[in-house]
């Protein structure tokens, strides 16, 4: 991206080789499209400023980022944390699909 639009006025139509070639091979060892993805830009890029600090936006920081921009980090940071507070909703559906499994109604009180 930041090759592309290296000229604002003016962006690239296409990678030169040695960049294309490389981005593309990679990504088909790792089974994903040689785009940047959801997954690859929020979810696996991510890093904790104080590693015993809390899981919230102001101890994230970005691993790799497309510029220096504290404001492109939130937009990439935010999805993590959507997905982040959807744990406990998760958990309560695995734990009421065991309880139905057993048929045991306790629990899903």
């Amino acid at each position: 991206m930041s090759y592309i639009h290296a000229t604002p006025s003016s962006p690239a139509q296409s990678l030169p080789s040695q960049l294309a070639i490389p981005w593309y091979g990679v990504s088909s060892k790792l089974g994903i499209p040689p785009i940047i993805v959801h997954s690859t830009i929020s979810l696996c890029n991510w890093r904790k400023l104080d590693p015993s600090g809390p899981m919230d936006i102001d101890n994230l920081t970005l691993l790799y980022s497309l510029d220096s921009s504290r404001d492109l980090e939130v937009f990439f940071l935010i999805p993590l944390l959507v997905e982040l507070s959807s744990v406990p909703a998760v958990r309560a559906i695995i734990t009421a699909q065991l309880s139905l499994a057993r048929h045991d109604k306790a629990d899903l009180l």
